[in-house]
């Protein structure tokens, strides 16, 4: 069960028309669309010597986990300073979930 501001839901998935997998989340449709597009998704170390996200040419740096069961970790654009509010979610250091806002450069 997931928590996304005062609504609760449990995630679950269904099948689009065409067969298709999709995650169905507080009302929310993702696809899989991002196994073709993201595998290039990997970590490395950052000048703190801590995790970051290298993905699509951008680096984010980690700026959330949560503390339950989730282990959602929230990751901001290493340009966060000037402005870029782009963020990526993923589960854990493994799973790639979905991205939030736009770059901005």
């Amino acid at each position: 069960m997931t928590t996304i501001g005062t609504v609760t839901s449990t995630p679950y998935f269904a099948e689009t028309r065409l067969g298709n997998k999709v995650l169905i989340l507080a009302g929310h449709r993702f696809t899989k669309d991002y196994e073709k597009e993201y595998k290039n998704i990997f970590f490395v170390e950052n000048n703190s010597g801590n995790k970051a996200l290298q993905l699509k040419g951008y680096r984010y740096n980690r700026s959330y986990v949560r503390k339950d069961a989730s282990g959602e970790i929230s990751w901001r654009c290493n340009r966060k300073d000037f402005g870029c509010r782009a963020a990526v979610i993923t589960q854990g250091f493994e799973y790639f979930m979905y991205f939030k806002n736009k770059h901005n450069h």
